[in-house]
């Protein structure tokens, strides 16, 4: 059986740049193959289980985003497809990934290697990949594919909205406002001014500030949520001052994943921001809003 194998391939790719590298066909004998291809594609992957009495069914659908495909067999030679001539054909390559491409997501931890389907969990999923075929007549095709992660260049969350509770009488009120107007950007501290009034005297423990991402996807009808990844800050107030104020901190890391918002055909997802005054032997004060597009 012939040898395919990708080098030179990026571990990921970012949208609006390209996918460069070699794809490297070894023969050892004379071969029969009609068609060398190498395939970038990319899909959006819903995945559910739904339980119906002592039943359970499992729910897939998909929505294709990105499909190139390059014909090597003519490039490398395969002037008779009948009688391949042993030797190492190598070919670089080279993809454009689409500017407005959506980044690689996925919701759930995979049970095995990437790219098993059967091992794939309930969840959301975004995924490119690299694909040789060699095309062998009367035989099982030789395939090699390689996973590349798409991720956006453009590292800006959103802009973080003025979070404000509702006025009840005798009860703590709290507002979080960005003390910087400008969007949160992932690998940068995020400032916010806080104000919290506690005109009951009640005992207050902390206030805690919380980003997190948001995935809502539909899977063949049933509707699902995903939260994280999530970012947390917090101030201890641990009194009954009728007057806290201070300033809040908060980075969220610079990672691949750290994207947003963008939407599928599949799915939505956004950035949320949640403030959290906790309270003694009383209802906690919660507010909470979506990071508006930067």
């Amino acid at each position: 059986m012939p040898s395919l194998r990708l080098e030179g391939v990026p571990p990921f790719a970012f949208a609006g740049g390209s996918v460069d590298g070699t794809l490297v066909l070894e023969i050892d004998r004379p071969a029969r193959a009609r068609d060398l291809t190498l395939s970038f594609s990319g899909r959006e992957i819903g995945q559910v289980t739904v339980s119906a009495g002592k039943s359970t069914e499992r729910l897939v659908q998909t929505a294709d985003l990105l499909s190139q495909t390059i014909e090597l067999g003519q490039t490398l030679g395969f002037v008779d497809p009948e009688h391949v001539a042993p030797g190492t054909y190598r070919s670089p390559f080279r993809f454009v990934v689409p500017a407005g491409a959506t980044p690689s997501i996925a919701t759930g931890a995979y049970a095995g290697p990437r790219g098993l389907f059967s091992s794939r969990p309930d969840g959301l999923y975004v995924e490119y990949s690299l694909v040789a075929r060699l095309d062998v007549p009367w035989w099982t095709d030789s395939v090699t594919t390689t996973p590349l992660p798409v991720y956006s260049p453009r590292r800006v969350l959103g802009v973080a909205p003025p979070l404000v509770s509702q006025p009840n009488p005798g009860h703590p009120a709290i507002s979080v406002v960005p003390a910087d107007p400008a969007p949160l950007v992932p690998g940068t501290a995020a400032r916010f001014s806080y104000r919290v009034d506690n005109p009951g005297g009640k005992r207050l423990r902390s206030l805690a500030l919380r980003v997190e991402r948001l995935v809502e996807y539909v899977v063949r009808g049933y509707s699902r949520r995903v939260v994280g990844p999530a970012f947390d800050a917090s101030a201890p107030l641990g009194g009954r001052l009728p007057a806290y104020a201070g300033e809040l901190s908060l980075t969220v890391p610079n990672e691949a994943d750290a994207t947003g918002p963008w939407q599928g055909q599949l799915f939505r997802t956004y950035w949320s921001v949640r403030a959290t005054l906790d309270v003694e032997l009383g209802l906690d004060v919660v507010v909470e809003g979506p990071l508006a597009p930067a």
